[in-house]
């Protein structure tokens, strides 16, 4: 099973998640995966991105919300099965 994590604030400056970067960390074998979030949300623009590219996986998802998911962090983690 293939681990990421989404540690801090969601956007594209320095040292924020982006959707670039998730899109770089995701598996092309379709293997699950399972994402640990600690975010207190970010760029709403950059979060729908980061959703899309979960929910367009075709592996099996899980979320797990370590401490928090605020804000867009909350949608992202829509796009998983469990």
């Amino acid at each position: 099973m293939k681990e990421i994590r989404i540690d801090g604030v969601i956007g594209t400056g320095e040292d924020e998640v982006s959707a670039a970067w998730v899109k770089s960390q995701m598996p092309t074998t379709g293997e699950p995966i399972r994402v640990s979030f600690h975010t207190e949300g970010g760029s709403v623009f950059e979060g729908f991105a980061i959703h899309d590219i979960f929910a367009s996986y075709a592996g099996p998802k899980v979320a797990a919300v370590e401490s928090t998911a605020f804000s867009i962090g909350s949608y992202i983690i829509t796009a998983f099965d469990d």
